[in-house]
C-alpha cells in the first residue's frame, strides 16, 4: 500500500525572502552566454565548490539556466513550474551560459546555493514563488542482496584522495561505448544519451536529491544507510522501446553497480513557480 509522503522544503520561504544584499556573494564572479555548438549542447558540465576537491573556485560550462536554478534551491526539475522554454532548456538549441566565480575559503554548501542565488537576481532577474502541489514520488532503499556502496575514503582516511574505492568501479568506465569519463573536479557529464556521476563523501539524503532530477518526480532516502559514499554510476537515457542500441537504464545502474532501488509512492512537495527569469544574463 502506498504510503503518504510529505517532502518539506520549510526552508525554501526563508531563503526567498532574504535580501541581496545580506547574503554572502562571491569574491569574484562571470557569467556569459554559452558559445557551445548546438551539437555538443547535451555535453554540460559542472565541477568544484564545497564538498569537492576544488572548494575556493565553480566552473559551470554550457549550462541549462534551469539547472542553475536547481543548484540554488537545491530543487529539482520536477519542482520546477515556468515558460516552456526554462523547462525544456536541456534540449539543444537552448539558451545556456558559462559561469565561473571564486568562492570564500570555509563556504558552506548552503551559503555557496545563497551566492548562486544572488547571480540569479542580479544577473537574471528572476522572480518566482512556491507552491504546493500532490504528485507521485519514490523511495530510495536497499535492494535485495543489499547495497554495494563503501564508506567514502575521505572519511576513512583523512587527507587520503577522493577516488572512488568501490571494487570493479576502475572496469565501470565504458568509455569506448560513449560514456563521459570524468575529469577530475567533474562531477556529473552527459554525451547525447549517455551519462555519468561520480560522488564524493555523498550522504544518500543528497543522492536522492539528486536523482529526483533524473526521475522527474520527488525520491525521498529511506535506505537507512548513515554515513557518506564515494561511488561511480553511469546509465543510457536512450528509448530500448525504438531499439536503441543501450548499456543500463537508471534502474538497472542503480540496482546492478550500487546495489539500490527505486519503490513508487506519492507525496505533496512544493514547486518553484518562476514568474520571470532572463534567458542571457547582463553583462560582467
Amino acid at each position: 500500500m502506498a504510503r503518504n509522503l510529505l517532502i518539506g522544503f520549510a526552508w525554501l520561504g526563508v531563503l526567498c525572502g532574504q535580501t541581496a544584499g545580506s547574503r554572502p556573494v562571491f569574491e569574484v564572479a562571470s557569467v556569459k552566454p554559452s558559445v557551445a555548438p548546438v551539437s555538443q549542447q547535451y555535453d554540460f558540465r559542472m565541477r568544484g565548490g564545497p564538498g569537492t576537491d576544488d572548494p575556493g573556485r565553480i566552473t559551470y560550462e554550457n549550462y541549462p539556466i534551469s539547472w542553475l536554478i536547481m543548484d540554488a534551491y537545491s530543487a529539482a526539475r520536477w519542482q520546477l513550474e515556468g515558460p516552456n522554454w526554462l523547462i525544456n532548456d536541456y534540449l539543444p538549441g537552448s539558451p545556456r551560459v558559462d559561469l565561473t566565480a571564486k568562492i570564500p575559503g570555509g563556504t558552506t554548501k548552503e551559503e555557496f546555493r545563497l551566492m548562486l542565488q544572488n547571480i540569479l537576481e542580479e544577473r537574471f532577474a528572476i522572480a518566482l514563488h512556491h507552491a504546493k502541489k500532490e504528485m507521485g514520488a519514490y523511495y530510495l532503499k536497499e535492494a535485495k542482496n543489499g547495497s554495494k556502496l563503501v564508506l567514502s575514503s575521505k572519511r576513512a582516511n583523512p587527507g587520503g584522495d577522493a577516488t572512488p574505492k568501490r571494487p570493479g568501479a576502475a572496469k565501470a568506465d565504458p568509455a569506448s561505448d560513449g560514456f563521459p569519463v570524468l575529469p577530475s573536479g567533474v562531477s556529473m557529464a552527459s554525451t547525447g544519451d549517455r551519462n555519468r556521476m561520480r560522488a564524493t563523501n555523498e550522504s544518500m539524503d543528497a543522492f536522492a536529491l539528486k536523482l529526483t532530477t533524473r526521475m522527474g518526480k520527488p525520491v525521498t532516502n529511506a535506505t537507512g544507510l548513515k554515513g557518506e559514499y564515494d561511488f561511480d554510476l553511469y546509465w543510457s537515457s536512450a528509448d530500448v522501446s525504438v531499439g536503441a542500441e543501450a548499456g543500463p537504464t537508471l534502474l538497472q545502474a542503480l540496482q546492478r553497480q550500487l546495489g539500490l532501488t527505486l519503490e513508487p509512492g506519492k507525496g505533496e512537495v512544493d514547486v518553484l513557480v518562476i514568474d520571470h527569469v532572463e534567458k542571457i544574463p547582463t553583462a560582467n
